[in-house]
């Protein structure tokens, strides 16, 4: 009995955490691409590997803290690039909540 509560409730948590996952972008898309404005340079395609994979890395380890609406806001952001970048969610991440901590800004006449 117990066996099929913890498998129940494992199958049941599962979906949750691969929502808490970092999405997943074409970065070999995103690269070529990046590559290619530049004559498809074989340094541009490799420093661009570099930094998603740093920014992709700094994501993974603090993703579940991030709060839903700033994954949500960033993630259309990250996409905007066609492929989704990691480098440009990263910074979005960031940025939001730094603009977060700050407080509610008022406009004053």
């Amino acid at each position: 009995m117990n066996k099929k509560i913890l498998t129940a409730l494992l199958l049941w948590t599962a979906p949750a955490a691969a929502d808490d996952a970092v999405p997943r972008y074409d970065v070999d898309a995103l690269c070529a691409a990046a590559a290619g404005t530049l004559g498809n340079s074989a340094f541009a395609k490799s420093a661009c590997y570099e930094q998603e994979q740093n920014s992709y890395d700094g994501l993974k380890a603090r993703w579940t803290a991030v709060p839903e609406e700033v994954k949500t806001t960033c993630q259309k952001i990250a996409a905007w690039t066609g492929s989704g970048s990691y480098i440009v969610l990263g910074g979005c991440v960031d940025i939001e909540l730094e603009a977060r901590s700050r407080g509610t800004p008022s406009f004053k006449y």
